[in-house]
């Protein structure tokens, strides 16, 4: 997995103190390094307190305190500073400079003493608390050039170590060409590596993008933490990404819960969790959480790196998903094997040294982590087939599905095609009838026309007949007013000559004037039934321009003409409430001078005897309305509208005389000039007729 948790052991067996490590010749030329702790040329001390300085620890040296260094040694999770001493002979033939290189590259602090005289040191200080910048040689290991005495004498070097990492050591010795020579085609492959895993990850989200599938993009996603992870432990990543080093140092160490985090939400997406064990998902959901919120708290540096919680997480994180994987195959899921096996080839090599970093004393040693690339290359290898075979199984899932849906949609297409050939013969046989119809519609069209032209010649002719039979109607009716006025004048004047010469008028006299007027009234009365049959014909008639003629007049001229007409035939008062100036509208004067009569001789004939008649003009928010009120018995409330219908005579008004058109016609013509006819009424106490009409802008 990690290599910081690869190598923790803090548990190894070591020599016993005081144990003699021999100089080492250093032989020209050097091919290739030599790699000084497996050549157990090195011995350590432990510093618990972290305070010795190179004065005390060559002290403890010379007390024989520094033991021996085992194979495959590891100081583990340690706050303790460690010091190394290895001796090295030179030789005097030799050809400086030669390269120390020291790994793992997680190490923070790395303090090298070179000998330079009797007892007399120059430091060199690298590690990753240090900028990669800084480095005297740029590789991904710590590489420190030495200068040293060829005279084939043994000379004591001391490294100081301290990390809050795993705490291990590797020291090789090079000669410049050697560590190029040697160095080059290594790291190429570690490139490659990381390319692959890179290329993988580019394609698993191509895939994600083309079958929607959540797995691709959680393998994509857990190939590039890997890569991040692998990069960081390698020093790789400290060197391709410069930053600040503590900031590098805090994503190195986070990158241990992101990896937790990442694997477990892979992984159980790999085994479909969420389908078959939706209860264990939830616990690794929970796992992964807190792993992401150290992962923050830790690459922000809002809290110092838990070593201890690495290694608890992780090791819960793989029991947890080495038991499901247990179950997947105890319920032959046997699909997932792959998955499986890649999950055990990745974890398995790695509990032991978990186990050793928490102190389980029988936990197993083991040297199989030798080589860290080689088990995640595997696993990748088993977990990239896998995906391969659920890539294909997805894509075969598509095709198919996009062959039934071909298949569906040529269906479809059929099915279409019937309904539109069917629907096709629907329409022509619809086509055929409607043309049926069209022909028997106009032939009605023509009978229609001809029934119109008739029905117009025959209204022409009616039209006719009403202005000649008016025309008859009005001269006799004109002379019998004429006379009738006359008679009453001469009677009036013979009434007043008697008056003067104060000779009582006869009674005959007197039956003369009530007569003339009883003449004059019924004269108005068929007059006005005339002018209310005429206007109802003019009014029903369609298309005619002619049936209204339009004029500029003032209502108040028109309102006193009437009063002081009907003053004269009547003897109810007439009371006027007209404003001062002209109210000026475009109307039909013929009609509304008809509208105005209709509603003064109802309120005469339906006011009781001695009453009076109220007429107002007023303007209201652009309108002319005329006010008629009486002093009646008043109209009921469920008749209010009918009096307006053509021919409707209320149940009590039988016994007064009367068509039942004057109010119909009077709200017809009050309708063909924009306007209204309105009426409210109180039995008994009277009734009111509104009549309102647009109030001419030009006026």
């Amino acid at each position: 997995m990690l290599s910081s948790l690869a190598y923790a052991s803090p548990a190894e067996t070591l020599p016993a103190q005081g144990e003699s490590v021999p100089a080492l010749q250093v032989n020209e030329p050097l091919t290739t390094g030599l790699e000084l702790e497996k050549l157990q040329a090195v011995s350590y001390l432990r510093d618990a307190t972290g305070e010795d300085d190179l004065e005390a620890v060559i002290s403890k040296d010379k007390a024989g305190q520094f033991t021996a260094m085992p194979p495959n040694w590891v100081a583990g999770y340690t706050a303790d500073a460690i010091w190394m001493k290895f001796t090295l002979a030179f030789p005097s033939h030799g050809i400086a400079p030669y390269w120390l290189e020291i790994s793992p590259a997680i190490l923070d602090d790395i303090q090298l003493y070179v000998p330079t005289g009797v007892e007399q040191y120059q430091l060199q200080r690298l590690g990753d608390h240090q900028p990669a910048s800084a480095r005297p040689i740029t590789h991904r290991n710590f590489v420190f050039p030495l200068h040293p005495q060829l005279d084939d004498q043994p000379h004591t070097f001391y490294v100081r170590v301290k990390s809050t990492g795993v705490i291990n050591f590797h020291a090789t010795l090079w000669q410049p060409g050697a560590f190029i020579a040697q160095h080059s085609r290594p790291d190429s492959l570690i490139g490659a590596y990381y390319g692959i895993r890179l290329f993988l990850a580019m394609f698993a989200i191509i895939l994600w993008v083309w079958l929607r599938h959540q797995i691709f993009f959680w393998y994509a996603f857990y190939q590039c933490v890997v890569c991040s992870v692998q990069a960081y432990f390698a020093g790789t990543a400290q060197i391709m990404w410069p930053m600040e080093p503590l900031l590098a140092d805090a994503i190195q160490k986070s990158l241990n819960f992101l990896y937790t985090a990442t694997a477990l939400w892979f992984y159980a997406a790999l085994f479909d969790l969420k389908s078959h064990y939706p209860r264990t998902l939830r616990v690794i959901h929970g796992l992964a959480s807190i792993n992401i919120v150290l992962f923050l708290a830790v690459v922000t540096r809002l809290m110092p790196y838990p070593a201890t919680w690495v290694n608890l997480l992780y090791l819960g994180g793989m029991l947890l998903l080495l038991g499901i994987s247990i179950r997947i195959l105890r319920d032959r899921r046997y699909g997932n094997v792959l998955f499986i096996a890649s999950l055990w080839v990745n974890g398995m090599p790695i509990l032991p040294a978990i186990l050793k970093n928490l102190g389980v004393p029988w936990a197993p040693s083991i040297t199989i982590m030798d080589n860290l690339i080689l088990w995640p290359l595997i696993s990748l290898v088993l977990v990239t087939l896998g995906m391969v075979k659920f890539a294909k199984n997805e894509a075969e899932k598509k095709l198919l599905a996009k062959d039934l849906a071909l298949r569906n949609s040529q269906e479809s297409e059929r099915i279409l095609d019937q309904r539109v050939s069917e629907r096709t013969q629907q329409l022509e046989q619809s086509n055929h009838r409607l043309k049926l119809e069209i022909a028997e519609r106009e032939t009605l069209h023509h009978q229609l026309q001809g029934a119109l032209t008739r029905k117009r010649e025959l209204m022409a002719a009616q039209r006719q007949f009403f202005a000649m039979a008016s025309h008859e109607f009005r001269t006799p009716l004109a002379i019998i007013d004429a006379t009738a006025q006359r008679l009453a004048l001469s009677h009036e004047l013979e009434a007043e000559k008697a008056a003067a010469e104060k000779v009582s008028e006869s009674e005959n006299a007197s039956t003369t004037l009530n007569a003339m007027s009883k003449i004059r009234r019924a004269t108005l009365r068929m007059s006005r039934m005339i002018d209310n049959f005429l206007n109802m014909d003019k009014l029903e008639l369609v298309n005619v321009p002619d049936a209204i003629t339009l004029e500029l007049i003032d209502l108040r001229q028109l309102i006193l003409a009437n009063a002081e007409h009907y003053r004269s035939l009547t003897n109810h008062s007439i009371n006027l409430d007209l404003p001062d100036s002209a109210v000026m509208v475009l109307c039909d004067p013929y009609m509304i001078n008809l509208v105005i009569s209709n509603l003064i001789d109802n309120a005469i004939k339906y006011s009781t005897m001695g009453t009076a008649l109220e007429i107002a003009l007023s303007e209201v928010k652009g309108q002319a309305q005329i006010q008629v009120r009486d002093a009646g018995s008043g109209i009921a409330a469920d008749q209010l509208e009918k009096i307006f219908e053509k021919y409707f005579r209320g149940s009590d008004n039988k016994q007064i005389q009367g068509t039942g058109l004057g109010l119909h016609v009077s709200r017809k013509i009050a309708e063909s000039h924009d306007g209204s006819l309105t009426v409210s009424s109180e039995v008994g106490i009277g009734s009111t007729f509104v009549f309102s009409l647009p109030i001419s802008e030009s006026g």
